[in-house]
């Protein structure tokens, strides 16, 4: 697995019989702390799994551990100047692309074998956002919506 940078833990991670996706990230923002806001907000996100087997969807708790989340609510965890790294592995050999209508996000994928890395960040526009995996012409998650405040 890529190493991510220096104090960046795992915010969400998806697990199905075809894949792993995980986000990392930075779990606070110095702007929030500073203004001593978003404390105690929800922030809500959006799996949608269409392929084989089953989706775990596991989210940080406000301890910072991950902790499975059957549910849409999770701690605000995703920000518009904080960078992120998304970070995809195959279980099988399929065909596989993470796709994002922004093109600087979508572009900034690199497939390894069967991984596929990114980093990217929300330039000022966290608020509502969109992946998809896509699987040839099928789509496997729709959306992963995340949703998110400052």
């Amino acid at each position: 697995m890529v190493s991510p940078p220096t104090g960046f833990k795992t915010i969400m991670s998806i697990t199905t019989d075809e894949f792993e996706l995980v986000i990392s990230g930075k779990i606070e923002n110095q702007k929030v702390v500073r203004l001593k806001i978003n404390f105690n907000q929800e922030a809500y996100f959006d799996v949608q799994y269409f392929g084989k087997g089953s989706c775990i969807v596991k989210t940080v708790d406000c301890f910072g551990n991950l902790a499975i989340n059957n549910g849409n609510v999770m701690m605000p965890a995703f920000f518009e100047e904080n960078l992120y790294q998304m970070y995809l592995e195959k279980k099988e050999d399929i065909d596989i692309e993470i796709y994002h209508i922004s093109d600087e996000i979508k572009n900034s994928f690199c497939q390894y074998g069967k991984v596929i890395v990114g980093s990217f960040n929300f330039s000022g526009e966290v608020g509502h956002t969109v992946f998809k995996v896509k699987n040839k012409d099928k789509i496997l998650l729709l959306p992963l919506t995340l949703i998110d405040h400052i």
